[in-house]
């Protein structure tokens, strides 16, 4: 079982990596094009990486058990 989880925690991490490499790079892109139009956008990412590290988070205090 703890290899399950482990391998479940590594995919997550590497999930969440993968959106704020994304999110960073897309949201620079809108802040060059059109500056003024970004704050829900931002706001988007923020949430989204927010909502998974919670996530994350959750998972590693649950018993491995």
């Amino acid at each position: 079982m703890s290899n399950e989880r482990s391998y479940l925690i590594r995919g997550l991490v590497a999930l969440l990596a993968t959106g704020i490499t994304i999110g960073a790079i897309d949201l620079a892109a809108c802040r060059t094009r059109t500056p003024n139009t970004c704050d829900s956008q931002s706001s988007a990412v923020y949430a989204a990486v927010g909502t998974a590290a919670g996530w994350i988070g959750g998972i590693l205090t649950k018993s491995p058990t």
